[in-house]
């Protein structure tokens, strides 16, 4: 399947605007470039082997590190960009490495040269492992500030697959060993004086990653008082 994707990058803003589909288009990254009018589509595409269900339903395509396009798995898009050099990622290709279920088969990143001798194409290759067998994964939840420490209660929900759920009384400053069906997990954890404040934010640090075929290990520092 193509889709055909322009972009519009001014001051890390996104305009849409198209008949069919969207369309922005990506001003040139030095206004003095005399190319600076002069645009060409460049190609990505998704390559997911594996179980492409146990990954994410789209994928964001991050060109200069701004958001310019959503992707799915074994789909390809065009983008409309000026002449120029040009970096594209893939999301979270940075941001929690650890905790991104697909893992990488081959570049993270792309530097690409767009021109009217280049007509760059770009393929992300990941693979995403089948949510099969039992994982194990170790958790510490520190309370600090408060000397009467106390256990908490702690649930793992799990965020792809099918729906997924596992209730635990944990030991604080201890690890607790885990088994658990392999996935992403959502980590909620509180007691009468410490509770994980930070879950509602936008960038929820409070994940956990369970794989089959290695243990993990996490920690987590709550607020207490």
């Amino acid at each position: 399947m193509t889709r055909k994707i322009s972009f519009l990058l001014v001051f890390a803003a996104v305009a849409a605007c198209s008949d069919d589909s969207p369309t922005i288009n990506a001003l040139p990254r030095t206004p003095s470039d005399p190319n600076q009018s002069k645009f060409s589509e460049i190609s990505v595409s998704l390559d997911v082997s594996g179980d492409p269900s146990s990954g994410l339903a789209e994928y964001t395509v991050f060109v200069d590190g701004i958001a310019s396009a959503k992707i799915k798995p074994r789909e390809e898009v065009k983008i409309l960009l000026a002449y120029g050099f040009h970096t594209v990622a893939l999301e979270h290709a940075s941001l929690f490495p650890n905790v991104w279920w697909c893992t990488y088969r081959g570049a993270k990143t792309f530097s690409v040269v767009n021109d009217e001798g280049h007509s760059p194409r770009v393929t992300f290759g990941l693979d995403c492992p089948p949510l099969e067998g039992t994982g194990k994964t170790s958790l510490v939840f520190y309370e600090p500030g408060i000397s009467d420490k106390s256990d908490l209660g702690v649930t793992l929900t799990r965020l792809n697959g099918s729906s997924f759920a596992l209730y635990f009384i944990a030991k604080p400053e201890v690890e607790n060993s885990v088994e658990a069906p392999p996935g992403i997990y959502r980590v909620s954890a509180s007691n009468a004086r410490c509770n994980m404040s930070y879950l509602n934010l936008e960038l929820d640090l409070a994940r956990a990653v369970v794989r089959a075929d290695k243990s993990s290990n996490y920690s987590y520092s709550l607020e207490c008082h």
